[in-house]
């Protein structure tokens, strides 16, 4: 069974969304950059919402820079009922299902972790169905 692993970024007053922010708030360094690089290098299926979908696909999907190939080539899910197939980030798959059936089926196959990144809403919504096995929250001041 594949477990999931959600990663946050947030400041410490709980501010969550960054896509008005610089990335990392600012605080981009040496030592988070490692950290990040880490966590891409390892096997896992990347699941997201539609809109960290739209932002990722376009700052990555585009760029050359060793850690976005490695995102590129990973699998990714995206959870939307408004995106439209053909999706133009590579290996990326659209699910419509609702995350109560979608969610469970996933973890339960045989396959690499799965991993959400961003997606706010996706991520309360499985904290509220009590799929996420592992929350980790980067704290930024």
């Amino acid at each position: 069974m594949r477990t999931l692993c959600a990663d946050m970024f947030c400041t410490v007053d709980g501010l969550a969304a960054g896509r008005e922010s610089a990335a990392y708030f600012g605080y981009s360094g040496p030592d988070l950059d490692a950290w990040v690089a880490e966590q891409v290098a390892r096997p896992q299926v990347m699941l997201m919402g539609a809109a960290t979908y739209r932002a990722m696909a376009t700052i990555v999907g585009s760029a050359d820079d060793p850690g976005s190939a490695r995102m590129n080539d990973l699998p990714k899910v995206v959870f939307s009922r408004t995106l439209e197939p053909p999706l133009t980030w590579s290996n990326t798959t659209l699910v419509s299902l609702d995350l109560a059936s979608a969610v469970p089926a996933m973890k339960a196959e045989d396959g690499d972790p799965l991993r959400l990144i961003g997606s706010l809403s996706v991520l309360r919504s499985l904290l509220r169905l009590g799929l996420v096995d592992r929350l980790r929250l980067l704290l930024f001041p």
